[in-house]
């Protein structure tokens, strides 16, 4: 897999992020040893809490098509958390 060192934002990138980012050295290596790298501050708090908020009911089996996806996640049979 080929990635490049630099993320250029794009028009649908949010007004507030920076223009680009640089990828270092060792963001690469993570990537190519272990399958992810970590890149912090790509998304602002209340973005990170939509995903979680909306990942809780996927993992529940709840889709906004309707319809389950290819890979089904294995399904969580707890309670949703108060708040969400």
């Amino acid at each position: 897999i080929n990635i490049t060192k630099q993320y250029q934002r794009t028009p649908s990138s949010p007004a507030s992020s920076p223009p680009f980012f640089e990828i270092s050295p060792h963001q690469i290596e993570s990537f190519q040893n272990d399958g992810y790298a970590i890149f912090p501050n790509v998304f602002d708090r209340p973005s990170v809490e939509r995903l979680n908020h909306r990942l809780e009911y996927v993992l529940r089996g709840v889709y906004d098509s309707g319809v389950k996806p290819d890979k089904v996640p294995k399904l969580v049979k707890l309670p949703l958390p108060k708040g969400v």
